[in-house]
This record gives structure tokens, sequence and C-alpha cells, in this order.
């Protein structure tokens, strides 16, 4: 098993630990070793697993570790992201066991992504460099979402769309149509782009 620490303790944390869970119920494949988390005290126990301490914690290993940034905040994520300077640390994707991938031979991902319960992917879509799709989100054909972004909760992206670096899709949001979305925007949840 890999080991794997959660860098974040609050909501989406405790999500990316459930996903583990399942992904380990299926096929053990992740050792947490806790969380860190620059807001909360070192011991602090969350969910049953033990705070380390903060971010720096992850520059003072010298062993590989897989590491996954759970903060829905793109701003925020790509900060630790750079914050984070250890050659030890991989990155992977994380993957929910309920995801629907049409056809994983067309469909790209960057290092750091999280997928959640739910969520559907069709064909010929790209996604970068630590991507969040939350759960029950649906990403149509063509579609491309940069690195960073965070797609909340039943969002529905379809035919074509690009979503620029950094954005933040709110819960609900649907884009029904080839629409570009410029870097670093942040649609309120229900936004609907027709």
């Amino acid at each position: 098993m890999q080991d794997i620490i959660i860098v974040g303790a609050g909501g989406f944390g405790r999500e990316v630990l459930a996903l583990l869970k399942n992904c380990n119920a299926i096929t053990p494949a992740w050792n947490v070793l806790g969380f860190v988390d620059d807001g909360k005290t070192a011991g602090e126990i969350v969910n049953g697993f033990t705070v380390l301490g903060g971010v720096e914690y992850i520059n003072q290993l010298q062993k590989p570790v897989a590491v996954c940034i759970a903060i829905s905040l793109p701003e925020v994520r790509k900060a630790i992201a750079e914050q984070i300077t250890n050659p030890h640390v991989a990155y992977p994707t994380l993957i929910h066991p309920s995801v629907i991938i049409s056809d994983d031979e067309y469909v790209e991902m960057g290092k750091g992504c999280v997928l959640c319960i739910n969520t559907v992917l069709t064909v010929n879509i790209r996604l970068g460099d630590f991507v969040i799709m939350n759960a029950g989100a649906i990403i149509n054909h063509d579609a491309v979402i940069r690195s960073y972004s965070t797609i909340m909760p039943g969002v529905n992206i379809s035919t074509g769309a690009q979503v620029g670096e950094g954005c933040y899709i709110g819960t609900g949001s649907k884009i029904s149509k080839p629409e570009v979305i410029t870097p670093w925007q942040k649609l309120s949840a229900g936004t609907i782009i027709a």
C-alpha cells in the first residue's frame, strides 16, 4: 500500500478520506498517514486520523509519499502546490469507484486530480493538474477543464466547453454550449450559460 497524506482537514479533506476508504474497500492501495493543515493543531484527531502538522511537515519528509491537496478554493490549492517542494512527493489522481468514464482511452487527466462519487466523464475530455470534480458532476465530450479548477456538485458542462485555469464552477451550474470560461472566474451556484 502507498502512503498518502491529505492536505486540508476540512470538509473536502474528509470527503477525500472517505473516497480513499471506498477505494481501499475494493482494492487496498492507500495507507492514509493523516492530514496536514496549517489551520489545525498538530495531534488533533479528524475523523479518526491525526493532524500531522502544517504543510511544512510534508517538505521535511525523507521518504516517498503521495499527497492529495484537498482544498476546494483554486487559488489556495495552487499556492499549496507551489509551497510543497519535496522531491519525494507524488500527486496521484484519485478516482472514486462509482465514477463513470465512458472511454478512458480518450480522457486525459493531469496529476493531483480528484474525481468524487458519481462523477461522469464521456469522451475526448482533458483535465489539467489538480482539478477537483465534486459529487455528481457531468462533463461531456470535447470539454477542457484547465489546472486548479474546481467543479462543484451537480455541475453539467456540455460539449466543447473550455474552463480556464483556476475557475470555480458553483454547485448545480450548467454550461450548455461550447463557451470559454476565462481563467480564475467564479460562477455562483446555479449559474446557467446557455
